[in-house]
């Protein structure tokens, strides 16, 4: 109820008409944050239980997606986990969450996540979107050549699969060992948490959104 409350009393932003539209699909995304309010269209957000987000990894992605990047770029959260979900549910929503890509226009799909069980139906959309998405490659220290993990296994040729480094080097928790995979900081990342808060995290979901970033930034440049 507090957050709801607080987002009856945030500020309107316009976002410019030229927007550079990212899909998060995560835990859902606090708008405690100004920074991230402010990249918002107030239409999708007031009233929706997508920005309402209990675990706080979401919120966590969305500061790293959003860092440093133009007033153009507009996040819509669709919230595929929730701490009260069975398995079932957290992938129908996955599901219903990329669904999304095939009728609304996104520039560019963040999924900070995964798992070791391929889904028919998952790859079917998946195979039906023409955007990029960018997913984490998991944090199994697996060769994914051996151990899969999905959607990073499905070899998509739109999917971009996300390491983490520690540095110039590979996080020991990182999976690896597919040829296209590329590779980013994601160890001991400072972004936002739920509540206005600021915290810690690591794994490949930091270093898929800060791809994201990259990217976003990039398109940025060219506006």
């Amino acid at each position: 109820m507090k957050i709801i409350l607080a987002i009856l009393f945030f500020t309107t932003i316009t976002l410019a008409s030229d927007q550079i539209r990212v899909l998060e699909i995560d835990s859902g995304v606090d708008l405690t944050h100004p920074e991230v309010r402010e990249h918002v269209n107030i239409s999708n957000w007031n009233g929706n239980t997508d920005y309402l987000d209990q675990q706080g990894h979401g919120t966590h992605i969305a500061g790293i997606i959003l860092k440093d990047t133009c007033q153009q770029v507009e996040l819509t959260s669709c919230k595929y986990y929730d701490v009260d979900n069975n398995n079932k549910q957290n992938i129908d929503n996955t599901i219903k969450c990329f669904k999304r890509a095939i009728t609304e226009h996104f520039d560019i799909i963040n999924y900070s996540s995964g798992g070791p069980d391929p889904s028919p139906l998952e790859l079917d959309v998946l195979k039906q979107i023409k955007t990029t998405i960018v997913v984490a490659a998991g944090n199994n220290n697996a060769d994914l050549n051996i151990q899969h993990y999905y959607p990073a296994s499905y070899g998509l040729s739109n999917i971009i699969i996300v390491g983490n480094l520690d540095g110039y080097k590979r996080n020991e928790s990182s999976s690896f060992g597919l040829i296209n995979m590329v590779w980013e900081e994601g160890t001991r990342i400072y972004s936002f948490f739920p509540g206005g808060r600021y915290g810690i995290m690591t794994g490949t979901s930091q270093a898929a959104a800060f791809r994201t970033n990259r990217i976003l930034r990039g398109m940025c440049e060219k506006k």
